[in-house]
């Protein structure tokens, strides 16, 4: 009984049973990411095609930073995907999952690595 008084106090929400990555706070993202949603896969090369404009990713740089008030070095891919695509609407309904792969860590793959990923994107653009 003292168990069923312990669930009622429980905060629960209800979910769309939808297995959507989020952040401690709840971040789903601006964008709509449903698995009805057949996004085509952006390549590095064009992906890094559209970033080569470099007020854009000095705007990434610094808005991605901002956004890591701990400074963990690591945002959820889906915060830095919005944060790319509202910086390159081009790219609005592409998929830039395999970019983001090998930047992920090892221990929760929804966290990306920026500052390799800064470093990546950066040394590619050169």
């Amino acid at each position: 009984m003292a168990l069923s008084k312990l669930y009622k106090k429980v905060d629960v929400y209800e979910d769309d049973g939808e297995d959507d990555a989020v952040d401690n706070a709840g971040y789903t993202g601006i964008f709509q990411r449903t698995s009805k949603d057949k996004l085509t896969v952006l390549s590095d090369a064009d992906f890094l095609m559209i970033m080569m404009d470099k007020d854009k990713v000095k705007q990434l740089v610094q808005t991605v930073k901002s956004i890591d008030k701990c400074h963990t070095g690591f945002v959820t891919k889906t915060e830095l995907d919005d944060i790319i695509k509202l910086l390159a609407p081009a790219i609005k309904n592409r998929d830039l999952n395999l970019i983001y792969r090998p930047f992920c860590a090892v221990q929760n793959r929804i966290l990306v690595e920026y500052k390799k990923f800064f470093e990546w994107l950066l040394t590619s653009l050169k």
